[in-house]
């Protein structure tokens, strides 16, 4: 409450902003129930991190005087498919083959140890 009060002060809305703000983000990481979303099997988060500005910047680069609104969903919809595809044909691989490796590699210790 105290932060939504101080964001209509015009001298204390970015202190409020900066000492509340964070102790509201961890609120919702911690309190709040995990939506149904958060156990998706393929997590594309990291490709829409990576490919968002690429794709966006392409579309610019190829229509500069284009609609804002059909460039954005352009860039949303590319960037989802980006994100899929460097999740199945790269990250997902390359963390199965992480985790067999670190589960090879404490056998061998456990072997080495004993």
């Amino acid at each position: 409450m105290a932060l939504f009060a101080l964001l209509f002060s015009k001298g204390l809305s970015g202190p409020a902003q900066a000492i509340f703000g964070g102790y509201l983000v961890f609120w919702f990481a911690f309190a709040v129930k995990q939506w149904p979303t958060s156990r998706i099997r393929h997590d594309i988060s990291y490709g829409l991190y990576l490919y968002g500005w690429v794709v966006g910047s392409i579309l610019i680069w190829m229509n500069p005087a284009g609609n804002p609104w059909i460039i954005g969903f352009l860039t949303l919809a590319g960037s989802v498919a980006c994100g899929y595809l460097s999740w199945v044909l790269v990250e997902g691989p390359a963390m199965d083959r992480a985790k067999k490796w670190l589960a090879n590699r404490q056998e061998r210790l456990a072997l080495k140890l004993a």
